[in-house]
């Protein structure tokens, strides 16, 4: 199989990130297409904006571009990466091939957390990358969708069902307690990530707070997410989740190389 298509989210007015990442592509062989984002100046009239932040409808509307950039070209999954990212080395074997990648399982974040002592909920491993990463399902929620792989059902799921639902895609993808959706596409996070965010002051940040009035209208009502969380509760009960963090590892030879530093 061919290298898996690359998507990365750019805003016209930030070629600066996308120069970014195009020396970042070219450095590991990766080949990508930019994505025009969609800019949240442009959203006059957008019923999702009676529900959360003008930033994030667009950030959300720019991941469904890159989604239906898959579904219209037919592969059968893609990697969708946000401009302000380190890639590792790790990356091109992970999108050269899908046989190390679990069935039933329509997300694979490649992301570490975004802060350092974050720490999510996991469930036991169910899988192994080619480089003996664990793949271990998302029990509660790892927010952030800046560097994640997404099959062909999966991308169609969300094009048929979420435009229409207000919600920031990282909850809508990755959020187990607030979204049906995730549950249906049964996320996996591998570990340690091979994918980190950059630190807000190389780039800033152009999304804002998803809150209208101080309030996230977009939260599902109580119910409807102590529901959502019962499979959490069940399997953390049974000692089957557990909470940990996800560090970023480049790759081998980035280790091998600090080593030799050191």
């Amino acid at each position: 199989m061919a290298q898996l298509p690359v998507y990365v989210i750019n805003l016209d007015r930030r070629p600066d990130r996308w120069a970014a990442m195009s020396a970042q592509m070219d450095r590991l062989g990766i080949e990508a297409t930019r994505i025009a984002a969609v800019d949240k100046e442009s959203l006059a009239g957008d019923p999702a904006l009676l529900r959360m932040g003008a930033g994030h409808v667009a950030c959300a509307r720019s991941h469904y571009k890159a989604m239906q950039a898959l579904v219209d070209c037919g592969a059968p999954a893609a990697l969708v990466l946000e401009d302000d990212v380190e890639v590792g080395e790790e990356v091109p074997a992970l999108i050269a091939s899908l046989e190390w990648w679990p069935g039933e399982h329509g997300l694979v974040k490649l992301q570490s957390t975004i802060a350092p002592d974050r720490r999510i909920w996991l469930g036991p491993a169910v899988g192994a990358t080619p480089s003996g990463r664990a793949l271990r399902p998302i029990m509660g929620n790892h927010l952030g969708a800046y560097g994640y792989l997404i099959d062909y059902d999966a991308a169609l799921e969300v094009l048929e069902t979420a435009p229409a639902t207000p919600m920031p895609i990282d909850h809508l993808l990755f959020n187990l307690g607030n979204s049906h959706l995730a549950h249906s596409l049964a996320p996996l996070q591998m570990t340690p990530g091979a994918i980190r965010h950059l630190p807000y002051e190389a780039f800033g940040s152009d999304t804002g707070t998803s809150r209208i009035d101080g309030r996230k209208l977009w939260k599902p009502g109580c119910m409807t997410r102590l529901a959502l969380r019962t499979a959490w509760i069940k399997a953390t009960a049974r000692g089957r989740s557990e909470r940990t963090g996800v560090g970023y590892r480049s790759g081998e030879e980035s280790d091998r190389n600090i080593a030799e530093a050191g």
